[in-house]
C-alpha cells in the first residue's frame, strides 16, 4: 500500500532511510496499516479513471441534386 508520510521517522526500514514527511513510500499492507492507525502516514489518493463510451463516427450523408 502506498502511504504519504506525515511525520519524519528516524532511521532506516530495510536498510533505506525512511522518506521525509510529505513523500510516499510503498510499504505492505500490514505495516501501513500500523503508520495510518499511529497517524504517522494517509493513504494516497487514488486516481479512478472514468471510462467513456466510444463515440459512433459520424454518417455521411448524400446530398440531394435537384
Amino acid at each position: 500500500m502506498k502511504v504519504i508520510m506525515r511525520v519524519n521517522i528516524s532511521g532506516t526500514r530495510n536498510g533505506i532511510e525512511w522518506p521525509p514527511m510529505g513523500e510516499t513510500v510503498e510499504l505492505p499492507d500490514a505495516e501501513a496499516v500500523d503508520l495510518l492507525n499511529a497517524r504517522m502516514a494517509e493513504p494516497v489518493p487514488v486516481e479512478i479513471e472514468v471510462a467513456t463510451m466510444p463515440t459512433a463516427p459520424k454518417r455521411q450523408t448524400r446530398r440531394r441534386t435537384t
